[in-house]
């Protein structure tokens, strides 16, 4: 779920550099290095509701199946939400296409 931008409140710079410092290290981490969808190196974006990092190529899909399913945000140019920022840390690559690839 995803408040519209004007719904969010003003910017809170500290914030953005709290979330930006840990979304860093979130992306450090070995299981979080590759697309969860394609493998591909380096992701830069993230589906937040589903916890998950993504390629530039991934993303673009993921925005195609619409907010209801994926929502879509960038690592280093969107604000993102403490709510957003902890269901991702909670979540992440492994943790996610486990429970995905067990109903495969």
């Amino acid at each position: 779920w995803l408040l519209p931008a004007w719904k969010m409140g003003p910017k809170n710079p500290g914030l953005d550099a709290q979330h930006q410092a840990v979304l860093r290290e979130l992306l450090a981490r070995p299981d979080n290095r590759e697309c969860a969808d394609c493998r591909a190196h380096s992701p830069r974006w993230a589906s937040v509701n589903l916890g998950v990092f993504l390629c530039i190529g991934c993303s673009g899909i993921h925005r195609k199946l619409g907010t209801h399913v994926s929502v879509v945000r960038s690592t280093t140019l969107d604000t993102w939400t403490p709510d957003q920022i902890e269901r991702i840390k909670r979540l992440g690559n492994a943790k996610v296409n486990s429970i995905f690839e067990a109903c495969m």
